[in-house]
């Protein structure tokens, strides 16, 4: 039921309360596919039924590092991979090691280049076979004591992206 362009996101906005045009722009500048992520934190949802609805409709798992808070998987879902890394060993506050990041650089590389770490966590035993390269997308949301950004320069230099890393739009 969720919108696949933009253009129909902004015709199911305009049929709700959201008619203010001094609030809200619903104006479609360009007609894009939308790709959707989903980042569950109960248990219900690490399910089999669930990654293969994910597939189904090539929506993403959101691979969620929260210290051990939620649940976490890493199961191949769509055509992209969209990383959150809240912290490590404290929400939202603590930084990254050394060590971490090389592990999170080298699952990045995996998944970009459409394979799978053999350590994977995964609820399904059903694997995509294809070897597909992806869209790999890493948020650091552990900013309380300001240290993502210096996590994703950390991450981009061992992952040799050049120039700085791109803030979310």
């Amino acid at each position: 039921m969720l919108p696949r362009t933009s253009k129909k996101a902004s015709e199911l906005a305009l049929e709700h309360n959201l008619k203010k045009d001094d609030w809200i722009w619903t104006d479609v500048v360009a007609n894009t596919t939308i790709q959707y992520a989903f980042e569950p934190r109960h248990p219900s949802f690490f399910t089999e039924d669930f990654i293969k609805l994910l597939r189904r409709y090539n929506a993403a798992l959101v691979f969620a590092d929260t210290a051990g808070k939620w649940p976490y998987s890493e199961d191949l879902t769509a055509d992209l991979i969209y990383c959150r890394l809240h912290g490590a060993k404290e929400l939202y506050a603590s930084g990254y090691t050394e060590e971490e990041l090389e592990r999170w650089s080298s699952r990045i590389k995996k998944w970009k280049s459409g394979k799978q770490p053999r350590d994977a966590k995964l609820i399904t035993k059903t694997t995509i076979t294809s070897e597909m390269a992806r869209d790999v997308f890493v948020y650091f949301d552990n900013d309380i004591k300001v240290h993502a950004p210096f996590d994703a320069i950390e991450l981009s230099k061992k992952l040799k992206i050049k120039g700085r890393p791109q803030a979310a739009q």
